[in-house]
């Protein structure tokens, strides 16, 4: 994490203790909201179940109570005491008590803040309160997010499952600021929806004016004028309230322990003004729909000194524009700056993770948030000037982060782009290459002649210059306003309507110039050497779509050749494939809405397992390479993230889409494993097993040792990776339904 850097050098972020460096930092002219939730200590909850030895740590020894950076006083014996009575801790502490440290059980008598919430959050941010109150030139607002609702605090449910059915614990004010992967969107009527907007106009109003003051809040006073003894509280009704009594009191027993230290350092920044092409180094607003110049980011990459690492480079900008940021090209606009948490070990800033930008797009802003290196490769320090390694890295990479931008793309994609060319030794692709039907557009080229025309255009569909000078009249704000365009893209088989596509003509930066039926018969894919395989049951991702969409089944059975998919060559026997498609996934041929069972596993090899299977094809003709097939079927009743987002916890089995992320990546929904646990065994399999390729371009390691190629093994064996691991025939079903499958491609199978 952080630390002070043994010396002084240009780019020097932390060079003083912090409490020194605090009282005269630049930080103090700017204005600040700072705030917690109302019960940050539950984020303790699943470590002190899964590690119960750190209860019996703190019974035997009891000045492990005191923070680390206060250790050093004489009067320990004085501060314990202190502390103990401050959060009732003199009874006994264990694994069925463990109340007296989270607050559990008080928790419906009002007293929220417990022994962590204290230590790990609530405390250094009253210390920097102090510091702002005695140092800072501008505003200070302070709150408390005490907002609880049953489900839609989301870090609540991550930290305590279902043990724990109330309290806002830490991060919960997130899920009403991002739009993320386990958000459901509220109905506007809801109060949940009423939260995201006050949160949202509030920050945004700040963001602008420097006062957070707005149509939903109109009395909340800095700490200059109210003091630290008063917040907002944000709960169903925000009042700007006096703290309780409780929690001062707790406040002054903790004060106790660092006397002259009262201070700390802040976390979240917003406010900084400028236009989105204003950012030194990052792409440049340009023409809309036109190419824009990025700076090549070797100052960033050159930061690294590990050239064997080359995906340690993670420094990655993403900033998001306003919906109709484009029609304030010429006036200047707030930039909100979003910082990820994670204690400096995990998190991201991308989309998926949890930062994603809906809800702040409600406004006319800019929200930028990045990545930035983690553990030890952004904080390692090694006090030697000639290494040039003084620590702090990752603080760099977020100043960095501002004045560089830079965009990829799927790897599949790159794969098959000569521009790509030798960038990869080996790949690796998992549930999804590009010659799935929602991957490529056929119909860009009309999609976006109807866009124009759904604009107001009323030219010429050959006219290709009218219609962009159309386009790039029309306002930011209503150009992005495509769900009809959308649906129209999902009925042609597609998730949305624009997607990669075959470009029409070639260029010296060209991607896509050619079929990719053609073109991966070529590419330069074909001499290194890749991994192919999906989840057992991908198709369980559509669940909560035709639970919500009954609709969609209607359509399926009353009209059956919608089974087909929409990227088949033209002139089949549309007829006699969709009943075999229906006698290959449904019992007796009977489509019924009922039972959605069939529906699943269809969707499974129409959205992923055929395409896969016809890369498999494509690779064992044309590869020079070595291909590994496989796939994963390990199912957990409680660490198959993915299957719980998308089946709720009403359903323990199956292996979804995206299930096997959770045994290569550590995320927010991970919990903390028992080294005995067998999903504690898959996650180091699954890691040996794909570090092991990445090293040898083989993933044959010391948990397998007789995976074969399909160029040895054939087309009909993969790696089914479960309890056991074991490289088996595919069931025969599987390919039963892999033929038929094939039947529908013809000419587009690559063989």
């Amino acid at each position: 994490m952080p630390s002070i850097e043994p010396y002084e050098s240009d780019d020097s972020v932390i060079a003083k203790p912090i409490w020194e460096l605090i009282r005269g930092a630049w930080g103090n002219n700017v204005p600040l909201i700072l705030g917690v939730t109302s019960f940050e200590g539950l984020c303790m909850y699943p470590v002190l179940k899964k590690i119960p030895e750190l209860l019996e740590r703190l019974k035997n020894k009891w000045e492990r109570l005191l923070p680390n950076d206060v250790t050093a006083r004489d009067d320990q014996t004085k501060l314990i005491h202190t502390l103990k009575a401050a959060h009732c801790l003199d009874g006994d502490i264990s694994r069925e008590n463990m109340s007296t440290l989270l607050d559990i059980v008080l928790l419906e008598e009002g007293q929220k803040h417990a022994y962590y919430s204290y230590r790990l959050f609530l405390h250094g941010m009253h210390r920097f309160l102090l510091s702002r109150r005695k140092y800072a030139k501008a505003d200070t607002y302070q709150y408390c997010f005490d907002y609880s609702t049953e489900n839609f605090n989301h870090h609540r449910m991550i930290y305590c499952g279902n043990d724990v059915s109330s309290g806002v614990v830490h991060g919960d004010d997130l899920s009403y600021l991002f739009y993320s992967y386990y958000t459901i969107k509220p109905k506007p009527e809801t109060c949940e929806y009423s939260m995201m907007k006050r949160m949202i106009k509030m920050l945004t109003a700040f963001a602008k004016t420097s006062n957070p003051n707005c149509k939903y809040l109109s009395n909340w006073s800095n700490i200059c004028e109210a003091g630290i003894q008063k917040w907002l509280n944000m709960s169903v009704d925000w009042s700007f309230v006096s703290i309780p009594h409780e929690v001062q009191e707790k406040f002054a027993a903790w004060d106790n322990l660092y006397g002259e230290y009262l201070v700390r350092f802040y976390h979240f920044v917003v406010g900084v003004r400028r236009t989105f092409s204003d950012f030194e180094n990052t792409s440049r607003d340009g023409p809309r729909f036109e190419l824009k110049s990025v700076y090549g980011g070797g100052g960033v990459l050159k930061a690294f000194h590990m050239p064997n690492l080359p995906w340690e480079s993670c420094a990655l900008n993403l900033p998001y524009r306003l919906r109709n940021g484009l029609a304030y090209a010429n006036k200047k606009l707030p930039v909100m700056v979003w910082i990820h948490g994670g204690g400096f070990m995990t998190g991201s800033g991308i989309r998926d993770f949890i930062c994603g930008p809906d809800y702040f797009m409600m406004e006319n802003i800019i929200l930028v948030t990045f990545n930035y290196r983690l553990s030890m490769f952004g904080f390692l320090s090694l006090s030697d000037p000639c290494v040039q390694v003084p620590g702090n890295a990752g603080l760099k990479d977020q100043m960095l982060a501002i004045r560089w931008d830079a965009g990829g793309a799927s790897v599949h994609y790159l794969l098959n782009s000569e521009h790509a060319r030798d960038l990869f030794q080996k790949a690796i692709i998992q549930s999804g290459c590009i010659l799935h039907e929602w991957a490529l557009s056929c119909d860009a080229i009309q999609l976006s002649y109807l866009l124009a025309c759904r604009k107001g255009y009323r030219g010429s569909k050959e006219n290709d210059q009218c219609i962009l000078e159309h386009l790039q009249s029309v306002p930011a704000e209503i150009l992005v306003d495509i769900d009809d365009l959308d649906v129209l893209g999902r009925y042609k088989g597609y998730f949305y309507a624009f997607l990669p596509s075959v470009e029409p003509y070639e260029s010296g930066d060209s991607i896509i110039t050619k079929s990719v039926w053609d073109l991966i018969k070529t590419v330069w894919d074909n001499n290194i050497p890749v991994m192919i395989g999906g989840t057992s049951f991908e198709g369980l991702y559509m669940y909560p779509i035709l639970k919500k969409i009954p609709e969609l089944l209607e359509r399926l059975r009353k009209k059956r050749e919608r089974l087909l998919p929409n990227d088949i060559p033209c002139g089949c026997d549309y007829l006699n494939l969709t009943e075999e498609l229906i006698s290959a996934h449904f019992r007796e041929n009977q489509i019924s809405e009922e039972n959605i069972l069939p529906f699943l596993d269809y969707f499974s090899y129409r959205s992923f397992w055929h395409g896969m299977y016809r890369l498999l094809q494509a690779r064992s003709k044309y590869g020079k390479a070595s291909t590994y097939s496989y796939c994963f079927d390990f199912d957990s009743p409680t660490f198959n993230h993915h299957r719980t987002m998308y089946l709720g916890n009403g359903v323990c089995s199956g292996v979804a889409h995206g299930d096997d992320l959770s045994y290569l990546f550590y995320s927010c929904y991970s919990a903390v494993l028992e080294t005995t646990a067998r999903e504690y065994f898959m996650i180091k399999r699954m890691v040996g097993i794909w570090t092991t390729f990445a090293k040898n371009s083989n993933p044959n390691c010391a948990y397998i040792c007789n995976w074969d190629d399909i160029n040895t093994s054939g087309l009909c064996k993969w790696m089914n990776i479960a309890c056991e691991m074991r490289f088996i025939d595919i069931p025969a079903d599987v390919q039963k339904k892999f033929k038929i499958w094939n039947k529908l491609y013809r000419s587009r199978l690559i063989e």
